[in-house]
C-alpha cells in the first residue's frame, strides 16, 4: 500500500514539477507546496496498519467461521468510514462523498479478496 502510495504522489509530483517548469515559476512558493512521497507513503503505511489491526482484533476472539467474517465485515466497514470521514476533514473535502468512496472500495477490495480465497479454497480465516 505505501510503495503504491509512493510511486502515485511521485508521479503527481513530476506532473506538477512539469507545469512548473512549463509555466516559468520552478525554485519558488510553488514547488515547496508541492506533495511529499514519502510523507504519503508513512501514512498510508500507518493508516493501513492500524486499519488492518482492528478487524484482526475484532475476530481474533471468534471461533465460528461466519460470524467472525461477519464481524470482520462489520468491523472493517465501520474503520473504513471513520477513516474515509477523518481523511475528508483534514483534506477539507466533501465528507459523505469521500467517506462513501472509501468504504465502497474497501467492500470491493475485501469482496475480490474474498472471492480469490473461495477460488482458490484458501483456509485460516
Amino acid at each position: 500500500m505505501a510503495i503504491g502510495e509512493y510511486v502515485s504522489v511521485c508521479s503527481q509530483r513530476d506532473v506538477e514539477i512539469a507545469e512548473l517548469d512549463q509555466a516559468g515559476k520552478r525554485g519558488g512558493d510553488e514547488e515547496k507546496a508541492l506533495p511529499s512521497p514519502a510523507q504519503a507513503a508513512a501514512a498510508s503505511a500507518l493508516a493501513f496498519s492500524v486499519g488492518a489491526l482492528l478487524p484482526l482484533l475484532a475476530a481474533g476472539f471468534i471461533v465460528g467461521y461466519n460470524l467472525r467474517v461477519a464481524v470482520v465485515v462489520v468491523v472493517a466497514t465501520l474503520a473504513l468510514a471513520a477513516f474515509g470521514c477523518v481523511g475528508a476533514v483534514l483534506g477539507r473535502a466533501p465528507v459523505a462523498r469521500s467517506c462513501a468512496r472509501v468504504v465502497v472500495g474497501g467492500l470491493a477490495a475485501m469482496a475480490v479478496t474474498f472471492g480469490f480465497m473461495r477460488l482458490f479454497r484458501a483456509s485460516g480465516v
